[in-house]
């Protein structure tokens, strides 16, 4: 029987530069290694830029935790009781917030009234100004808008 021949092991696999610097990569290959960093780059800011409303609440609220972590640590040495010391932690945190948002409904609420039922003394008190009805307003609103003056054609040429 006759015997294998043998296979050289492939080029390919094989890494001829054993300590490879920045100046013997060769064109192709900084090519590719630059379009492959800039397309990372551009997908990294965009998913960034897709996800930023999350990373503003979760940088809120690892500020919150920073500082209500304090208040919940001493309620737990104080009441020996996980959830109690964590319910009355939040209960803390929220409880200003909910009676800022109470009293505002309030005074939002007040304000609507007030104008319901006076929306007719309301009505009158506003003047009105239509600039549409000035003689020159399409002269003003052209002015107004910085457009370049062209200086003006003398009669007989064509404009052009």
């Amino acid at each position: 029987m006759a015997e294998p021949v043998p296979v050289a092991p492939e080029r390919r696999r094989i890494e001829r530069r054993t300590d490879p610097t920045l100046a013997e990569l060769t064109l192709p290959e900084l090519r590719r290694m630059m379009v492959t960093t800039m397309l990372f780059v551009i997908a990294l800011a965009l998913f960034l830029w897709m996800v930023r409303t999350v990373i503003i609440a979760a940088i809120l609220g690892i500020i919150v935790a920073s500082f209500t972590r304090p208040v919940y640590l001493w309620l737990n040495r104080r009441l020996h009781s996980q959830v109690v010391a964590a319910t009355a932690t939040l209960l803390l945190l929220i409880g200003p917030v909910m009676a800022l948002t109470a009293y505002s409904y309030k005074e939002v609420a007040e304000v609507a009234g007030y104008i319901d039922t006076h929306q007719d003394e309301i009505a009158t008190r506003i003047e009105h100004v239509s600039l549409a009805a000035h003689p020159d307003f399409e002269t003003i609103f052209v002015d107004a808008m910085n457009f370049p003056r062209r200086p003006p054609v003398p009669s007989g040429e064509r404009a052009g």
